[in-house]
């Protein structure tokens, strides 16, 4: 327990350290930076979420700055093991949180650096009047044929901005499987969503919609 308490704070000396640096100075001192996040693994990664807070309640910027940087890092090109790192930590982080707004920030690194754990992970977000903008976005950046099929099936039922969004996303992905579904929707929707609706379909450019632009 001593050994354990003791490494405990060294890693929080280490988080701290890092975050005192912040914003920083130029792209090598940025890289520099990742660098000495990732060495501290996911329990230093959880740190750096846990200092993120509801607004209002702290100034949190540096460790806002620090999970921006991150994700960004991790989600280059070549960087596959520091990306499931870094995706594991922030869905982790994302279920901790019990306040909506840090819950959408971290949602959001993940259109950094979000795989297909991400997709399983925010289908659930979908259906809060709350996430489902940042969680939509996610899903739009992460661009897996998994990602469309998450947001089809959460697609019925929906009514408003949110079903106006979903429709949106769907053409944005180009998800062939939706073209049968938004045909349907098309045949009674009526004003904003009518248009996304014909949008996507021309985005997804099936033979099927053919006669619906007719």
């Amino acid at each position: 327990t001593p050994a354990f308490a003791q490494d405990n704070r060294r890693l929080e000396t280490k988080v701290a350290d890092v975050l005192a640096q912040f914003p920083a100075q130029s792209v090598e001192h940025t890289a520099k930076l990742m660098a000495e996040i990732l060495e501290t693994g996911a329990p230093g990664i959880a740190q750096f979420c846990d200092r993120v807070v509801a607004p209002g309640t702290g100034n949190d910027s540096q460790a806002r700055m620090a999970l921006e940087s991150l994700a960004q890092y991790a989600g280059a090109p070549n960087r596959e093991s520091n990306r499931k790192v870094v995706e594991s930590a922030l869905l982790a982080a994302i279920e901790k949180a019990t306040d909506k707004e840090v819950k959408a920030f971290f949602i959001r690194r993940l259109q950094y650096c979000g795989g297909t754990e991400s997709v399983t992970k925010l289908e659930k977000h979908l259906n809060s009047s709350e996430l489902y903008g940042p969680t939509l976005a996610a899903l739009t950046s992460i661009g897996k044929p998994e990602s469309g099929a998450v947001v089809l099936k959460n697609l019925p039922g929906k009514s408003g901005l949110q079903q106006v969004a979903m429709v949106k996303t769907l053409g944005q992905l180009k998800y062939q499987p939706a073209e049968s579904s938004l045909i349907e929707l098309a045949q009674t929707a009526k004003g904003e969503l009518l248009q996304h609706t014909y949008a996507a379909l021309a985005a997804i450019g099936g033979k099927a919609s053919v006669a619906t632009f007719e």
